[in-house]
Parts: structure tokens; C-alpha cells; sequence
């Protein structure tokens, strides 16, 4: 929520480090359009949404995260 001292959205725009954001679509915990704001507030964020998984899918999506992380931290 905005006005809270542990807000930190103004501060986003300054990271110039390559960042990953990726979330599914039935996170209930940490909701899609919270992980959406926060890629689009960093600069050239990449942002992976996966269709299933919840909160909890680097473990209940192993094989899926491992892809999403290897393909960001891979030479281009």
C-alpha cells in the first residue's frame, strides 16, 4: 500500500540490474498485477507469467522455474 514506510515502488526505477519477475496467474498469496507493477517499475524488467503453480511453484513447478531462470541468466 502506498504512504507505507516499507514502500520502497520509488526506489525501483533506480536498480540498472538485470531482473527477472516472474509469478503465475493463480498466485493468491502475491497477486499477478503486484508482480506486474513491479516489472514495469523496473527498468527493462523481464516479466514470466505461468498459468499454474500458486505461490509456491518453484517447488510445486520445479522444472518450469528452473527453465525460467536459466533461460534469463543464459548469454543473449
Amino acid at each position: 500500500r502506498p504512504g507505507r514506510a516499507d514502500d520502497r515502488r520509488a526506489d525501483l526505477p533506480k536498480l540498472d540490474v538485470p531482473t527477472l519477475v516472474a509469478c503465475t496467474e493463480d498466485d493468491l498469496v502475491t497477486p499477478k498485477h503486484l508482480s506486474v507493477e513491479l516489472a514495469h517499475l523496473i527498468p527493462g524488467a523481464e516479466l514470466d507469467i505461468i498459468p499454474t503453480g500458486g505461490h509456491f511453484y518453484p517447488m510445486t513447478r520445479m522444472e518450469t522455474f528452473r527453465t525460467q531462470v536459466i533461460g534469463f541468466l543464459s548469454p543473449r
